[in-house]
């Protein structure tokens, strides 16, 4: 929703004659109301490059950002068309009954009583998720081991720095840059001011990745009294050739040590998707990042509602397992499909990628028969798993 309203506001408020602007905050909030009653639809049609199995995909709500995020999960999937309409909230319930049959996957902000509890498979995602690092194990991770070779390989040295040409380079010619290269329509970019402020008034670090002597990529730090936060990335014009370096992970790495020379425990590394195999999200894990779960109850969150089993509709879900939220916190669903496992192994090392220690538990949806994974479960003695049948 944040995004449509918030450039409506500004465009109103530019029109507005400066007699009248102290009915501004009203007119914000009569805004912001009206928008969580009649919202945006926009209906996807998208067939599978492969097969050709269509796919149908609505997405309900102001957040075009989130909606380009899904359209780019299906990459196996050419866009057809799509149309648009407005559709008030208290409408859904009866839209997504009468095109249930025409509806694959609906992914609607939410809207409190708008799809609650209607359907068996509804799933209530954070649209952001932050994510803490514990430093001491961090640095034990495996990754961690990956990451020190390549900074030795490339020769990647960094420095602190805090004077206004270097917030202008980080800003300009790498933040921008490499948030528009890696994310394309669905980039959140902040705006100069968000930054500006901060660094204007001393609440943030700026830390560089030097390569020969001249700065490559850099990592903006919020410098707060609860902790610090890792909470923007940039890479030299957005360059894939030093994006292939590593020099992300060379960020995570230096910011961690010099955090802990300093003597903190943790730090905050930012939001991340509620889609344990986003790129950014997965990454994190990999390093010992875990949901930070104060401020999970306050995000903005959204329905994910697959409609039913068809094949691209099992592919989505299979290459999606999701964060959701539910009154005893927060778990994970996975699904998985049994043949997909030849033995034991296969299936651990599949299972560790989303395994977390912040979760209340891991929800498997089996869309086949389950038996040979509830033993190999069960042998291992893995807790907090409930397994359903996805039907």
């Amino acid at each position: 929703m944040k995004y449509g309203i918030q450039n409506l506001i500004k465009k109103i408020h530019h029109q507005i004659p400066p007699g009248l602007r102290n009915y501004y905050r009203f007119l914000i909030v009569l805004i912001k109301r009206i928008s969580n009653y009649i919202m945006p639809l926009w209906h996807y049609k998208l067939k599978n490059i492969e097969s050709g199995e269509p796919f149908s995909f609505v997405y309900i709500g102001w957040d075009s950002k989130l909606c380009n995020y899904w359209l780019n999960r299906f990459s196996d999937c050419d866009k057809i068309n799509a149309k648009s309409g407005k559709i008030a909230s208290w409408s859904i319930p009866k839209f997504l009954d009468n095109n249930k049959d025409k509806i694959d996957l609906a992914i609607i902000e939410s809207t409190k009583k708008a799809v609650s509890g209607k359907y068996p498979f509804s799933f209530l995602l954070p649209r952001w998720m932050e994510m803490e690092l514990d430093i001491a194990s961090s640095l034990k991770k495996s990754r961690i081991k990956n990451i020190t070779r390549n900074i030795k390989k490339y020769s990647l040295e960094y420095e602190v720095r805090d004077d206004a040409e270097a917030f202008n380079l980080f800003y300009h010619r790498m933040y921008k840059p490499f948030v528009l290269t890696r994310h394309g329509k669905s980039a959140d970019i902040s705006d100069y001011k968000h930054f500006f402020s901060k660094f204007r008034n001393d609440e943030c670090v700026l830390f560089f990745i030097i390569r020969e002597n001249e700065p490559v990529a850099a990592a903006f730090i919020e410098v707060k009294e609860a902790g610090h936060r890792l909470s923007a990335f940039g890479i030299k014009d957005g360059s894939d050739e030093i994006f292939k370096l590593g020099v992300i992970g060379a960020l995570y790495y230096f910011v961690m040590l010099h955090y802990y020379g300093k003597g903190f425990s943790s730090i905050l590394v930012g939001s991340s998707m509620a889609v344990v195999f986003d790129g950014v999200t997965e990454f994190k894990m990999q390093i010992g990042a875990e949901p930070h779960l104060d401020d999970l109850p306050e995000r903005p969150k959204y329905y994910f509602l697959p409609m039913n089993n068809k094949p691209q509709m099992v592919r989505t879900l299979k290459t999606n397992p999701l964060f959701y939220l539910t009154n005893g916190g927060l778990n994970i669903a996975t699904f998985i499909s049994s043949a997909d496992y030849s033995n034991k192994a296969d299936f651990l090392k599949f299972f560790k990628r989303f395994k977390s220690d912040k979760v209340e538990k891991t929800n498997m949806f089996f869309l086949d028969d389950d038996k040979r994974i509830v033993n190999w479960i069960n042998e291992e003695g893995v807790k907090d798993v409930e397994i359903s049948r996805y039907k």
